[in-house]
């Protein structure tokens, strides 16, 4: 059997499958997209705050110690100074930070 032939029998199958599965009830869920503004959702203070820790890890220590570390160091800075804010808006200030420094 050549590929082409293969993909014409997974194809029909998979089509089965969902006839047989909408015979016992099941609709296809069709995913909602994310409405929330990612960037907008981090407070500018945390931002500027992550941008300045992140400039003076890179002046620090320039090439001493990976990446992570420093981001490690970065972000347990933050969660002490903002132990309120979501975990995941203090990694991507972090991320924002760091993807500034590189540049386009």
């Amino acid at each position: 059997m050549s590929s082409r032939s293969l993909y014409g029998l997974s194809w029909c199958l998979v089509k089965a499958g969902l006839w047989l599965a909408s015979l016992g009830g099941w609709q296809l869920q069709i995913p909602v997209p994310c409405t929330r503004p990612h960037v907008d959702a981090v407070a500018s203070a945390v931002q500027a705050r992550a941008r300045t820790l992140v400039l003076l890890e890179e002046s620090e220590k320039p090439r001493v110690g990976a990446g992570e570390n420093k981001r490690h160091r970065v972000y347990a800075r933050l969660l002490k100074e903002y132990p309120t804010a979501r975990k995941s808006d203090l990694g991507l200030a972090i991320e924002l930070a760091v993807r500034g420094l590189e540049g386009p």
